[in-house]
């Protein structure tokens, strides 16, 4: 059940939900980031529940190392947050 949750909220993400999401964690990305985490989410979203170390590897391999240790406390404590619907 809540899989599907996440996948219709997924399914209606907007580009400019995401942004906003960000910037309301004080993060600044560059634009191509932003491109990059929106396709990543609407693609891999379903890592969720199967695989969220490699979140975790794909991000770092794809961001700078700034933006990376900026998302990586946010994701750690949302994963801990969530853990029992994961």
């Amino acid at each position: 059940m809540i899989k599907r949750y996440v996948q219709n909220y997924i399914k209606h993400l907007k580009y400019e939900d995401m942004v906003c999401y960000i910037q309301k964690e004080g993060i600044s990305l560059t634009e191509e980031e932003y491109q990059f985490l929106f396709a990543y989410i609407k693609k891999n979203w379903c890592l969720l529940f199967s695989n969220r170390e490699q979140i975790f590897k794909d991000l770092k391999n794809s961001l700078s190392l700034t933006t990376y240790s900026k998302i990586e406390p946010i994701l750690l404590s949302y994963q801990e947050k969530y853990k029992a619907y994961l």
